[in-house]
């Protein structure tokens, strides 16, 4: 087959399939061979052919893909143990081969990006040969050591000149099209080359004596040069001379230096740091172990000066070149952040390029959580260096927080235009207190309460920054403020960030004449934007600070129920409304007493009824609707889901009502949230809107949760709305996909289990629409295409059923049975039949019985599915 594909490899059509049949033959292994000495030696010759095809002539572009998918398939389906069986020379050749190979297509994919093409061929296939090397260095214990080191080298030297200008690098510089429009187009860099930054980083790691040392001195020394530049342009503005960038020589010099910046940086974040998701954020083993590894020749003292003085020269800074390698790339990139708050002060915004300053902050973002405030109880060891640069209630670590929350000031007041670089700096500033510690270190700063009273009076910066960003900075101002427990920081805390959101809040509503002035344009963006304030608040409560926050937050959701009505014709405030209630419900409902969750569900419930009385007859459907024209119906479904979710119920919202002090006789039952949201949203959902993949979603999950907490109250439903409820159900189970499936199966269970156990309080309607499903499921399972992902909750649904509709299940098998015209095929069909359900069974409703029943099905559906299948 490769003598087949070195004859036709410059014919794209013929040399295509070829290709595919060998990414194919790369993956054979496991019982195909008798052992494996015979796996390793076809392994063995495989990876002979595949070289010599490599080495027979130049690699043709439309090969690219297909050669990729061979190394991948090579690599990631052969276990370890067989490829470090090959001969010495046969496994190094193949891995030096593979090494040229990513290297050959980085600089390809390199100069397609760079043209913009549309047809990015070699950047996938440089993806796929980066995920070999993934695979490879997982398993880096397995192979000799240092085997893979100066393969990763030359790969990472490649990436390096690929993404920088020249001297160092080989970064084309010439574009196929008008590079404004370009940026207008195209995603975040670290967002569409995100595995590609992985890769490096974790290929970076493998060789930290060689990648660090490298990127620092790369990244100091463009950091100088910004600099100077921007030191001249000063001079310039001294002078009287004024700014005239655009025209002037050093503009090329500068984009050329911008662009090196950004990915610098880039590489710099994905090697130093994670992006944690649920786990303790932790600085990653191998830049631990390169900190300590180096630590006898590091200069503690200047080390600590380096962090100390993140706006200096380090050059300037005594014994900089002994300090620790991995604080002296981190403070470079400060240094650079730093650079970049002293233009701003000095009225250089205009050469400032927002790109690399959303780049510096995504850096402190992801840096951050793992370094500021390093806690050594975290790890097994740790670098003496690190701890006391950035450990914890450490001096460097308190300058670095300055640092940042200035930073988060600065770039608010600059790039106030720049949505993006707001934005980024915003959720930077969230991440810097999500640590007590760092709070601790936060609300030292003068600076951060400064931006508390901007924020509050909705000063300058603030008045320029969507609402969406003021929420974020209040969210980061809670988390902040109140997470310190000393009473001076929670008074502060209160007078300075609470108060002044509760007095703009009243004073709006209480002015004189407001439901008349509600409607003027800058009356309503107010509104919207103390509405997202008030979302920011919530979403800066903890599990200790919940209760005073939803205290504070309580008055605003009362008074929502009457701004509804005001609003009721503006879909923006109305959303709004509703996405405070959601976070309320989500973020705090958990952690209320039974007073405080009782107060919070009759307030939504007057939400619901008012949203109800304002939109009677005034939905209206026009073809081709988006998800956005149904938000505020997305918004009620996620309100209603919270509401009624289990815990909810089992812990209140008890039909009888037990009865907490005063509140005894205002219990609200499951029944009317149930019924008041069934009545909203059931009307409005038709097959078009189920095509809406996030409204069919919420839907069924809502749906899910009513059936199985509140079966009785949808038996009681009125005819028209019980029908489309049903009718909804079954349209899941037979035409969407298995995750909407599943839920509708599991509502169909929750329903006929209901059926099952309480007969006397089933509906007419109820018990015949449970003998609709069992046709419907025994249709789908046996007759019909079936996705085996369902098994289990079908074989569930199945077996509720039939205990619920014995006699409607026997005449569904014997129609069946009749519809047979093969004798023999009829006899297997009974014989099975009495298998999975024998005559006399008895059917108890628990989890052994429906196991058992299970395995049946599954045995049935293996021996006899094929004869029923409609094909």
């Amino acid at each position: 087959m490769l003598s087949i594909h070195i004859r036709v490899r410059h014919r794209h059509d013929l040399c295509h399939h070829v290709i595919l049949c060998l990414s194919q033959l790369a993956t054979l292994r496991g019982n195909i061979f008798t052992g494996n000495p015979a796996q390793v030696e076809y392994l063995h010759h495989f990876i002979q052919c595949v070289l010599h095809t490599l080495n027979s002539g130049e690699i043709q572009d439309h090969e690219a893909l297909g050669l990729s998918g061979i190394f991948n398939n090579l690599i990631n389906t052969h276990p370890t143990g067989i490829f470090v069986s090959l001969p010495g020379d046969v496994l190094s050749s193949f891995v030096t081969n593979l090494t040229n190979l990513t290297c050959h297509f980085c600089s390809k994919a390199s100069l397609e990006e760079a043209m913009h093409e549309d047809d990015q061929q070699f950047m996938e296939a440089f993806s796929k040969l980066l995920d070999c090397w993934t695979t490879l260095l997982s398993r880096v214990e397995s192979y000799p050591q240092n085997f893979f080191q100066q393969h990763a080298n030359q790969i990472f030297n490649t990436y390096l000149q690929c993404h920088l200008s020249v001297p160092e690098g080989t970064r084309n510089q010439e574009s196929s099209e008008d590079e404004e429009e370009i940026d207008e187009l195209v995603e975040e860099d670290r967002v569409a080359f995100d595995d590609q930054l992985l890769s490096i980083g974790a290929i970076s790691r493998q060789i930290t004596e060689h990648s660090i040392p490298l990127v620092t001195r790369l990244l100091e020394d463009r950091v100088t040069k910004f600099h100077s530049i921007l030191h001249q342009y000063q001079q310039q503005m001294v002078q009287g001379g004024g700014l005239n960038h655009n025209a002037d020589i050093q503009s090329k010099i500068l984009t050329n230096l911008y662009e090196d910046l950004h990915w610098l940086i880039l590489i710099s974040g994905y090697m130093l740091a994670d992006q944690h998701k649920g786990e303790v954020p932790c600085i990653p083993r191998e830049i631990i172990a390169h900190s300590m590894k180096k630590s006898q020749g590091v200069n503690l003292e200047a080390t600590q000066r380096l962090v100390s003085s993140p706006g200096d020269d380090p050059a300037s800074l005594p014994g900089y070149e002994q300090a620790d390698e991995v604080i002296r790339l981190s403070s470079s990139v400060l240094r650079l952040s730093e650079v970049e708050r002293y233009a701003g002060e000095a009225k250089l915004t205009i050469v400032l390029s927002p790109q690399v300053a959303s780049t510096v902050v995504w850096f402190m973002h992801r840096w951050l959580v793992s370094y500021l405030q390093l806690n050594e109880k975290n790890y097994t060891e740790c670098s003496l260096a690190l701890l006391m640069s950035l450990g914890q209630h450490s001096e460097g670590a308190q300058l670095v927080t300055r640092c940042l929350v200035q930073k988060v000031a600065s770039n608010l007041a600059i790039w106030s235009s720049e949505e993006a670089v707001a934005k980024e700096t915003a959720s930077m500033f969230v991440a810097l207190v999500q640590k007590t510690d760092r709070c601790t270190a936060v609300v030292k700063e003068t600076t951060f309460w400064e931006l508390a009273k901007h924020l509050s009076h909705n000063q300058p910066p603030f008045d320029l920054l969507s609402s969406e960003i003021q929420h974020l900075i209040m969210k980061a101002l809670v988390l902040g403020g109140s997470s310190v427990s000393t009473q001076e920081v929670k008074g502060r805390f209160s007078k300075e960030i609470l108060q002044p959101l509760q007095e703009h809040f009243k004073s709006l509503i209480q002015q004189e004449n407001f439901v008349r002035k509600s409607q003027e344009q800058d009356v309503k963006s107010t509104m919207l934007t103390l509405l997202w304030l008030v979302r920011g608040v919530v979403e800066g409560s903890s599990v200790t600070t919940n209760s005073d926050l939803y205290q504070f937050t309580l008055p605003f959701l009362t008074e929502s129920v009457a701004l509804m009505k005001v609003y009721q014709n503006c879909p923006d405030v109305v959303e709004g409304i509703f996405q405070l209630h959601v976070e309320v419900c989500m973020r705090m409902l958990s952690f209320l007493n039974e007073q405080n969750t009782l107060k919070l569900f009759e307030v939504s419930l007057a939400l619901l009824r008012m949203y109800t009385e304002c939109n009677l007859g005034k939905r209206t459907r026009e073809g081709g609707a988006e998800e956005d024209q149904y938000q505020d119906i997305s918004l009620i479904m996620q309100l209603l889901t919270h509401l009624i979710s289990k815990d909810l119920v089992d812990y209140i919202f008890s039909e009888e009502a037990t009865g907490v002090g005063d509140h005894q006789n205002a219990v609200v039952s499951a029944g009317e949230i149930v019924l008041l949201g069934l009545n909203i949203v059931v009307p409005l959902i038709d097959a078009e809107i189920l095509k809406l993949p996030n409204l069919c979603s919420q839907y069924y999950e809502l749906i899910t949760f009513v059936t199985e907490f509140n079966a009785e109250k949808v038996s009681d439903l009125p005819e028209a709305l019980f029908r489309s409820l049903l009718g909804s159900i079954e349209l899941g189970v037979t035409d969407f996909s298995v995750d909407i499936a599943k839920m509708c199966l599991e509502s169909v269970t929750s329903l006929a289990t209901f059926c099952i156990k309480t007969r006397d309080k089933a509906s007419q309607a109820l018990l015949a629409a449970m003998e609709h499903f069992l046709k419907v499921v025994v249709d789908v399972m046996f007759l019909e295409s079936f996705d085996l992902d369902l098994s289990s909750v079908a074989s569930e649904a199945l077996y509720v059923l039939i205990a619920c509709n014995k006699d409607k299940y026997s005449i569904l098998v014997n129609t069946i049975l009749n519809s047979q015209s093969e004798p023999a095929v009829c006899q297997r069909l009974i014989e099975a039949f009495n298998e999975l359900t024998p005559p006399g069974m008895q059917m108890t409703i628990n989890r052994q019985e429906k196991f058992k029943f299970q395995k049946r099905l599954e045995k049935f559906l293996l021996n006899v599915r094929s004869l029923l299948t409609v094909r």
